[in-house]
């Protein structure tokens, strides 16, 4: 039997009725063009982790070519990542004049059925933003649009009926309230409290939590009330570490990071894009009312909370566990001070 990677891939490819004049096929893997952009779709072959065989599935498409990487490039393609849903912008790792949008997510066995629903509507987003985002990316960056062409069947004139995704299903349902709301913060929330998290609070709406960074915290907020313009109502994920005063540093690792996560072996999804907002390094993530299911919340939040240790001990290098006094003490102090100019 297939392992799982293999039976997620040919899952999307007979669920996106990919034709095969316009796709090439692989034993883990298939390319294809909805238009001009190709996009790829492989598994990673399975490794385990606690028990479970798990299979990084990546879904990938081409955004711009002859890319120059200059600071300025860096800095537009930083801020213009706070406004991402489920894909980040990567350098090819074998041509770092090609931009990609990239999203992944692990699955195994028990996750199968839930997440190759999620990944079928995340290919399917991503590919109609890449198309959106190409030329406005192209101008911005002074690169060309990645255009390509099926090796066989040439430049495809007429788009795929996939690219109508978001205007045909995404949008309407995202008109709806949000299908995010509920009591699964609160159950976070109390699951957090306790090193190495300072401070967790909930509602229904939502969910915010801190976590150490040197002398500061760093932030998880999940507002389950956002509002994205293309997309409608949904559930917005973001990572936030303390402002720093070089944007441009912030700029380059955003760019790193995204890059870095989907090149090396994680445990977790890759759902959003590093980015800098108000001077902060972050991480975003947009899922709209379509792509809920049940427990959703609670399996992407946790994936998001493994991002914040490996970010924080892996890339930064501090310990969340030698941290946590000293931002929990830091915390208390600035309560005890709104507390005394109040009074």
């Amino acid at each position: 039997m297939a392992d799982v990677g293999v039976r997620v891939v040919d899952y999307l490819f007979e669920q996106m009725m990919v034709d095969a004049e316009w796709s090439v096929r692989q034993e883990r893997a298939f390319t294809w063009w909805g238009a001009d952009l190709a996009q790829r779709i492989w598994a990673e072959r399975c490794f385990e982790d606690q028990g479970f065989w798990i299979s990084r599935v990546h879904i990938r498409t081409d955004l711009l070519r002859k890319f120059e990487r200059t600071k300025e490039a860096e800095r537009k393609l930083a801020a213009a990542g706070a406004v991402a849903t489920i894909a980040g912008v990567v350098v090819d790792k074998d041509d770092p004049t090609l931009l990609q949008v990239a999203s992944s997510m692990c699955v195994h066995d028990e996750t199968e059925e839930a997440f190759r629903r999620l990944l079928l509507g995340v290919a399917g987003v991503q590919v109609v933003e890449a198309h959106i985002m190409a030329p406005i990316y192209a101008q911005l960056c002074d690169a060309e649009v990645a255009v390509s062409a099926h090796p066989q069947s040439g430049q495809r004139e007429e788009a795929d009926d996939l690219l109508n995704v978001i205007e045909a299903v995404i949008a309407p349902v995202g008109k709806e309230p949000s299908r995010w709301t509920g009591d699964e913060f609160g159950t976070l929330a109390k699951q957090l409290q306790g090193p190495p998290c300072v401070l967790a609070t909930a509602d229904e709406t939502g969910l915010a939590a801190e976590f150490p960074f040197g002398e500061s915290t760093s932030l998880v907020q999940i507002d389950a009330a956002a509002n994205h313009p293309r997309l409608g109502n949904g559930c917005l994920f973001t990572f936030k570490y303390p402002p720093e005063a070089s944007v441009d540093s912030l700029a380059y690792l955003a760019l790193e990071l995204n890059s870095g996560e989907v090149a090396v072996r994680t445990n977790f999804h890759f759902l959003g894009s590093w980015c800098v907002h108000n001077q902060s390094l972050a991480f975003v993530s947009f899922l709209p009312n379509a792509f809920h299911r049940p427990n959703a919340v609670i399996n992407l939040a946790t994936s998001l909370l493994v991002r914040v240790r490996w970010a924080t001990e892996k890339v930064f290098e501090m310990s969340l566990e030698d941290n946590f006094e000293r931002a929990l003490k830091r915390k208390t102090e600035l309560f005890q001070n709104l507390g005394g100019h109040g009074g």
